[in-house]
């Protein structure tokens, strides 16, 4: 008997420190995330923390070559933009530094993406020195 407590005691504190570790470890972007819904055309983020400006994404342009283009207006002040792109499931599946307000997606960069559909979302932060002084509300685009 005190073998069969002392197993079931063994397994449920694995099971707490598995979901200790997992809850610990999970990106914020993928908490943040937890509220996009795959159907929406612009997801709304959560409250930006206080910044000087909010960054505005534009239209994302398909390419002759199969590629994406997605843009944004520019910040002032801004020494370069972090490109952070999610599945349709939420999950994390490129991240980007740029120093324009603009990036190329080619077929290549998202090959060993898990993508359930060709739905992406997208989020632009702009950053000072590495620091976000600004970011984008989620948007989502159709990969080619």
């Amino acid at each position: 008997m005190k073998t069969v407590l002392l197993g079931f005691a063994v397994i449920v504190l694995l099971l707490l420190a598995g979901g200790l570790y997992l809850a610990l470890h999970r990106s914020p972007s993928t908490r943040h995330l937890e509220d996009l819904q795959a159907d929406s055309s612009q997801v709304e983020a959560p409250p930006p923390p206080p910044t000087t400006a909010t960054l505005v994404t534009e239209p994302p342009l398909p390419q002759p070559d199969g590629s994406l283009q997605l843009r944004w207006q520019p910040v002032a002040g801004a020494d370069g933009y972090v490109v952070r792109l999610f599945s349709s499931k939420r999950e994390e599946v490129g991240n980007y530094d740029t120093p324009t307000n603009s990036l190329t997606l080619r077929p290549s960069d998202l090959a060993g993406a898990q993508l359930p559909s060709k739905t992406i979302f997208w989020r632009v932060l702009a950053q000072r020195n590495e620091a976000d002084i600004a970011y984008s509300t989620v948007a989502r685009a159709q990969l080619p």
